[in-house]
C-alpha cells in the first residue's frame, strides 16, 4: 500500500537590527568661526531563516500509520464467525477467511476482511435449500449439454 504525502512546512525567520550614531560638533566663536564635525553611523542587520519540510501520511481506509510513511492493515474485529460454520476468522485489511461450513451446509462465496475492519462475502448455505439445489441441477444439466 503507497501512503498518501502531504508535505508541512514550518519556518522561523529572525532579524536583528542594531544602529548606532554618534554625532560631535566643536564652535568656536571668535572673529572667525571654525567648525569641526565627527559622525560615526554603525549599522549591523542580522537575518537568519530556517525553512523545515516535515512529510505527513494520509493511509487509506483499513490501514494505519499517522506520521510516518509505512501504513499497515488494521485487523477485522466483526464478522469473524460465519453462521453454521465452526470457523474463527482472523486477519487483517484484504485478508480472506478460509472457513469450513457444518454438515449438511456448503460454503458460498469468500469471506474477506474489508477495509471497514469487518469479514465479509462468505457464509454457509444448506444444501436441502430448494433454491441451492435448483441451480445445482441446471448447472449441471448445462454441462451435460455440452458434451
Amino acid at each position: 500500500i503507497i501512503p498518501t504525502q502531504t508535505p508541512t512546512n514550518t519556518a522561523t525567520n529572525t532579524a536583528t537590527s542594531t544602529n548606532t550614531a554618534t554625532n560631535t560638533a566643536t564652535y568656536t566663536n571668535t572673529a572667525t568661526n571654525t567648525a569641526t564635525y565627527t559622525s560615526t553611523n554603525t549599522a549591523t542587520n542580522t537575518a537568519t531563516s530556517t525553512a523545515t519540510a516535515t512529510p505527513t501520511t494520509t493511509c487509506p481506509n483499513g490501514y494505519s500509520g499517522s506520521g510516518s510513511i509505512n501504513c499497515s492493515p488494521l485487523p477485522c474485529t466483526l464478522g469473524n464467525v460465519i453462521e453454521n460454520s465452526k470457523t474463527f476468522c482472523e486477519g487483517k485489511t484484504g485478508d480472506k477467511c478460509e472457513y469450513i461450513c457444518n454438515k449438511g451446509f456448503t460454503s458460498f462465496g469468500e469471506h474477506i476482511c474489508q477495509s471497514n475492519s469487518i469479514f465479509s462475502g462468505g457464509s454457509c448455505q444448506d444444501i436441502t435449500n430448494p433454491i441451492l439445489l435448483n441451480s445445482t441441477i441446471k448447472s449441471t444439466n448445462k454441462f451435460k449439454n455440452n458434451f
